[in-house]
């Protein structure tokens, strides 16, 4: 962790299959600050093994649940308030696709 951040902890296991081989293993973690405003900040991180992963939030009103909205790489502005900060296509070595949550003005309903 490091101050004014949001402390995470990931246990990573290494298996070699041949105990005399070097084995690595590359971890990827983005730096959240805290308390930024009142947003909430989803981050989905991964390494080089898999080309592409795609963050989604979706969001149903607390009422009707018919009426709802989805943020992701194809409506980066799905949802009102709602914004994809960062969209990875090319490996999550590259660092984490984002989603920002900004909070509604006291007493509105979404």
């Amino acid at each position: 962790t490091a101050k004014g951040y949001v402390g995470a902890e990931n246990s990573v296991t290494i298996e070699c299959a041949d105990p005399d081989d070097v084995c690595t293993e590359v971890v990827a973690f983005s730096m959240v600050p805290e308390g930024r405003n009142g947003k909430v900040e989803i981050v989905l991180n991964w390494g080089d093994q898999a080309d592409n992963l795609d963050l989604h939030t979706v969001q149903i009103h607390n009422v009707l649940s018919s009426i709802w909205c989805e943020t992701y790489y194809n409506k980066k502005s799905g949802c009102s308030r709602t914004e994809l900060d960062q969209d990875r296509y090319n490996g999550g070595g590259n660092g984490g696709e984002k989603i920002t949550i900004s909070p509604y003005p006291s007493g509105t309903v979404p």
